[in-house]
């Protein structure tokens, strides 16, 4: 599980569901929640998480997406075993997250490390793991 330091920039209710938009060192990202915590509010600091199986990544690419979440990242290392490969990407900020692909798909891709990328998900895959007090 990757984690993620953020503030919380804004909260949207309607009904059951909740959007939260969060500030990561000048970056934004999105999540989609039905529960939040009662105290959340906009201005808090909190520790984000997602899946390395929830990530994709893009080389090269341009145009329009539905994934909400988008980081410019640079590969700081490349795990390729004989069906998987696990990604190890580094955000702007620092912070580092990962990604689970295909060896198939790493090699189509010619990723190599420090290779620059995107990074892509789904604001219903990005979770609050905690809120800092």
């Amino acid at each position: 599980m990757s984690k993620i330091r953020a503030s919380v920039v804004e909260i949207i209710g309607k009904q059951e569901v909740h959007i939260v938009r969060f500030d990561h060192f000048g970056q934004q990202l999105a999540m989609m929640s039905l529960e939040l915590p009662r105290h959340l509010k906009t201005g808090d600091d909190v520790i984000l998480s997602i899946k390395p199986s929830s990530v994709g990544i893009a080389k090269n690419h341009s145009g329009e997406f539905s994934f909400s979440n988008k980081l410019h990242v640079k590969i700081a290392k490349l795990d390729v075993g004989g069906i998987l490969c696990l990604a190890k990407l580094e955000m702007k900020s620092g912070f580092y997250i990962e990604s689970l692909l295909t060896a198939e798909s790493a090699k189509r891709m010619n990723l190599n490390v420090t290779d620059e990328v995107s990074a892509f998900f789904k604001a219903s895959e990005l979770s609050l793991y905690k809120v800092c007090l």
